[in-house]
């Protein structure tokens, strides 16, 4: 897939020719697929929790692909601090 230029009628018209499947394997879990208004039809609302452990960004949650058990820290009331 090409735009051939920059221009927002071919860069617009190149996305929305764009095609991938929707697959379980792919690491965000859905493909593309764009409709006319430019919303994605194989998109799947999924949201991640991640977490900085050890200096690095982890996923905590969804269990299904947490990669580190999400720490919490008691921290003070809002008034408190």
């Amino acid at each position: 897939m090409t735009a051939g230029d920059l221009s927002p009628d071919k860069v617009r018209a190149a996305a929305l020719d764009a095609r991938t499947s929707r697959s379980e394997e792919r690491r965000n879990g859905w493909g593309v697929k764009f409709r006319d208004d430019g919303q994605n039809t194989l998109e799947r609302v999924q949201h991640y929790m991640l977490q900085w452990q050890d200096g690095r960004l982890v996923t905590v949650w969804p269990e299904r692909f947490a990669v580190a058990s999400a720490k919490f820290v008691p921290l003070p009331r809002v008034g408190e601090r």
